[in-house]
């Protein structure tokens, strides 16, 4: 070969190498997807594939410094129109209310179009129900159309205390843009399935204890003496999709979470235009008691991309953040709480305010933008690598080209 033909080869092979670097194929992008509209309410069960969507995929416990999983039982309990709403699964060493270790899943999805119904994924882990476990209302009301035993209102088991649950679950086309446990130390996972639309949620944290409210009190659970007619003990939350329920602008981005102990699913609202990102929270004021005062718990984590989404792209660990409550039913109620930035999210706390009705509001009021220092740039390893076999060619070429004068 020669050495004209030599340098022609080598520059070939410099090309075809750089245009690699610089120009990276590119896979089929994963995009939202939504489904026909007014579709009835969905009971979801374990899934059945590797494939499946909206289903359980899995459910387990942090019991003795480890995760044991939940096994299906093959159990089911009945929706009142006879379908089937729950599921029953076993994990060996947890210890419930009625001293099984047996509880049952019940997920529930929301289509877009029904009038009166926000899209969102309901799902929950309580005890067992098959074993007939019953316990007195704690208040001792008898203001109930079901559960109702020997004249006296009951309630099922609670699952067991202080032990950390774990659920995964797989949406079809639901974003998980929010998701609100009534679980503290709470964390969520997000992935993108290979379906459009599709995606794996994996949620984890300890549940709070949460009042029930007997039909007596339904109607009216912020007036100020209004009680707690029993007490629950199970791992809840909500997986919302703000294109419902906000707007389509951060829809997309890693999920915020948002926990409190309020009696019933929480729905946050962002108003893009102010800033405000608020969390109106019923709730009875006392305890089943009906004198001890039932207090507040509020935290929430929003990731960095998603605050920025939100607040704007200089949100940093620098930003200023004000922290508000406004209760109708008492001007003075106040909170300890605070909004810092931890690591890569915005981490909100609110504590020792109390119930009936209060508004929790967070807005970011000032940040300093996080600028690379003064000086060059970074370069990473790809770029480098390019820009080293671009100058090869160039050097490459204008060898060939003295070669050939």
């Amino acid at each position: 070969m020669t050495r004209t033909r030599l340098l022609r080869f080598l520059s070939l092979i410099i090309v075809a190498a750089t245009s690699s670097v610089l120009l990276p194929a590119t896979a089929r992008a994963w995009v939202p997807i939504e489904p026909t509209p007014g579709q009835p309410q969905l009971f979801v069960g374990p899934c059945q594939t590797a494939s499946d969507v909206d289903c359980i995929e899995s459910i387990g416990a942090f019991i003795n410094g480890a995760w044991v999983d939940g096994v299906v039982t093959g159990r089911t309990a009945p929706t009142a129109t006879g379908g089937v709403c729950c599921h029953e699964w076993q994990i060996p060493g947890l210890v419930n209310e009625d001293g099984f270790d047996r509880v049952e899943t019940m997920g529930q999805l929301e289509y877009p179009g029904t009038q009166g119904t926000l899209p969102r994924f309901q799902f929950e882990i309580h005890a067992s129900t098959q074993d007939n476990f019953r316990v007195p209302y704690e208040s001792g009301s008898n203001a109930c159309t079901t559960n109702r035993v020997n004249g006296v209102c009951v309630r099922y088991g609670n699952t067991q205390r202080d032990v950390r649950f774990r659920a995964v679950v797989r949406l079809g086309w639901l974003l998980p843009s929010v998701v609100t446990p009534k679980a503290g130390d709470s964390l969520v996972t997000t992935e993108r399935l290979a379906a459009d639309g599709a995606s794996r949620v994996t949620v984890e944290g300890i549940p709070y204890d949460i009042l029930g409210v007997d039909t007596a009190t339904v109607g009216n659970v912020n007036d100020p003496n209004a009680r707690g007619a029993w007490k629950v003990n199970r791992f809840a939350f909500v997986v919302i999709d703000t294109r419902y329920a906000w707007t389509t602008q951060c829809s997309e981005k890693p999920a915020v979470i948002v926990a409190d102990n309020s009696w019933r699913p929480s729905v946050p609202a962002f108003n893009a235009s102010t800033g405000v990102l608020s969390l109106r929270i019923d709730n009875p004021h006392y305890d089943t008691d009906g004198t001890t005062v039932w207090m507040g718990k509020y935290q929430a984590r929003i990731p960095l991309e998603t605050a920025r989404c939100m607040w704007g792209p200089t949100v940093n660990e620098n930003t200023q953040f004000t922290f508000t409550i406004s209760d109708p039913q008492d001007a003075a109620n106040t909170a300890t709480a605070s909004v810092v930035v931890v690591g890569d999210a915005v981490v909100i706390t609110a504590t020792n305010f109390h119930y009936s009705g209060p508004t929790l509001s967070v807005r970011a009021v000032a940040s300093t933008p996080n600028l690379p220092a003064t000086g060059a740039g970074r370069m990473t390893p790809e770029i480098l690598l390019a820009a080293v076999l671009v100058m090869m060619g160039l050097v490459i070429i204008g060898s060939r080209r003295r070669a050939i004068d």
